[in-house]
């Protein structure tokens, strides 16, 4: 099955942007876009895990005003910490999953992310807080990673040296407003 994407006339239309969905199998799709005519993206995803949507979805139809913005969803300010000064400026990452990322010590994780973030501390930190901004209210299991080996974006897992927090330290995300935690960092890879 195919779902065209269309094109964004007020930038110019299908000559600026075009982007095509595939669906090859129910848990399989393509996003092949193309900017300015020339390929930009191709991006084969497959899913990973299957969530349980209410019944009847969605679960109230009644139309917006006609330039009403999106309902506010909640946020979470997440601070990680440690007890050294870095040495060098750090990426810092934050993984939210409804699963738990592994036990104290493990060198690999073993959930399935429902979200990431990260951010850079500068040279000297001891802490650094990262906002995840429209985010579904509900109980995640937080994990953080002090990236020292700088190789986590690429390998999706820690590297000798990186500082990880409790992997199953479980963060609540309220209906509306703003969660707050803090994801110490208590061991570092050998």
């Amino acid at each position: 099955m195919y779902i065209d994407g269309g094109c964004f006339e007020e930038q110019g239309g299908c000559a600026f942007v075009d982007a095509l969905f595939t669906f090859s199998s129910p848990t399989q799709m393509v996003f092949n876009a193309h900017v300015n005519g020339a390929q930009h993206l191709i991006w084969t995803v497959t899913r990973a895990k299957s969530r349980t949507l209410p019944a009847p979805f969605p679960a109230d139809v009644t139309a917006l005003p006609g330039d009403a913005g999106w309902p506010a969803m909640p946020q979470l300010s997440a601070t990680v910490t440690w007890s050294t000064p870095l040495t060098a400026a750090t990426p810092v990452w934050i993984i939210l999953s409804d699963t738990p990322c592994g036990s104290l010590g493990s060198t690999s994780f073993t959930c399935t992310p429902s979200r990431s973030i990260s951010a850079t501390a500068p040279v000297g930190a001891t802490q650094v807080t990262v906002l995840f901004d429209q985010i579904h209210a509900s109980s995640y299991d937080a994990v953080a990673l002090l990236d020292i080996a700088g190789t986590f974006a690429t390998t999706l897992s820690p590297g000798p040296g990186d500082g990880v927090s409790d992997p199953s330290v479980s963060v609540v995300v309220p209906a509306t407003g703003q969660g707050l935690a803090t994801l110490p960092i208590v061991f570092y890879l050998p």
